[in-house]
């Protein structure tokens, strides 16, 4: 086995082990609504099987929250997501925009 064969065999040994660390997520409701934040129409509704833990779930100081709302706001160049759980809790929000 060649040597980057063995360095990613250990990294993928490393992930698995931190991924056995963390909590198991709770249920999720099963959708995933996104709305558009200027009109506050919904664009799409998404099963959240269809979609990667990390888009579906929020770490939060009480653990693993389902995200089953975000809202998207554009603004020019600049564009804000809003992630919300089951209770309507802003789980996290994101920003960006063009340098």
């Amino acid at each position: 086995m060649s040597l980057v064969a063995r360095a990613l065999l250990g990294l993928a040994l490393l992930g698995a082990v931190a991924r056995a660390a963390e909590p198991t997520p709770p249920a999720h409701p099963g959708k995933i609504t996104y709305v558009d934040g200027r009109t506050q129409k919904v664009i799409e509704i998404e099963d959240a099987a269809d979609v990667p833990e990390s888009m579906r779930f929020a770490e939060t100081p009480r653990g693993l929250v389902p995200i089953v709302k975000v809202v998207l706001h554009r603004e020019r160049e600049r564009s804000e997501i809003h992630e919300y759980g089951p209770d309507g809790e802003l789980l996290r929000s994101t920003a960006g925009g063009r340098k």
